[in-house]
C-alpha cells in the first residue's frame, strides 16, 4: 500500500501538502494585488474627484465674469447699451407679433 502512495520520488501527501502551500502563496499574492489594485483605484478617484471639483469651480466662476464685463461696458458706453438694449426689444417684439 505504501507503493501506492508514493508518487515519483514523493509521497502523495507531500504533493498535497505543496499544493496546498502554493495555493496560499498565490492567495496571498492575489489578496496583496487586489489591496495594490484598489488602492491604485482609490488614489486615481480622489484625483479625478479633485479635478472635477476644479473644473466646476472654474465653470461657476466665468459667468460671473462676464457679468462683471458685461457691467463694465455698461458703465463705460450707457448710450451704446442703451440703443442695443432697445434694438434687442425690437427684434423681440417683431418675433411674438408674429
Amino acid at each position: 500500500m505504501d507503493e501506492k502512495n508514493k508518487i515519483e520520488g514523493g509521497s502523495s501527501e507531500e504533493y498535497l501538502e505543496s499544493a496546498r502551500e502554493h495555493l496560499e502563496e498565490a492567495k496571498a499574492h492575489a489578496a496583496e494585488a487586489g489591496a495594490a489594485a484598489k488602492a491604485a483605484a482609490s488614489a486615481k478617484v480622489d484625483e479625478l474627484r479633485s479635478a472635477a471639483a476644479e473644473k466646476i469651480k472654474g465653470a461657476s466662476a466665468q459667468p460671473k465674469q462676464w457679468q462683471a464685463d458685461l457691467e463694465d461696458r455698461v458703465r463705460q458706453k450707457p448710450l451704446q447699451a442703451l440703443a442695443l438694449a432697445f434694438a434687442a426689444g425690437l427684434v423681440v417684439g417683431a418675433l411674438l407679433r408674429k
